[in-house]
C-alpha cells in the first residue's frame, strides 16, 4: 500500500480554524482515513461521513 496522501486540511480559513475535505477517490480500492487534531494532545469533536 502507498501511503501518499490525496488530501488534507488544516484550517477553512485564517479565520475559521475547523476542517473539511471532499475527495472523490480516483479509484476502487482500499484506502486509510486519519482523522486527528494538528496538535498533540489536542482535543475535539470530529464527524467522518463516507459515501
Amino acid at each position: 500500500m502507498e501511503d501518499t496522501p490525496l488530501a488534507k486540511n488544516d484550517d477553512i480559513s485564517s479565520s475559521n480554524s475547523n476542517s473539511s475535505v471532499t475527495v472523490t477517490l480516483p479509484t476502487s480500492g482500499r484506502y486509510r482515513v486519519i482523522v486527528s487534531t494538528v496538535e498533540k494532545g489536542g482535543r475535539g469533536r470530529y464527524t467522518l461521513t463516507i459515501r
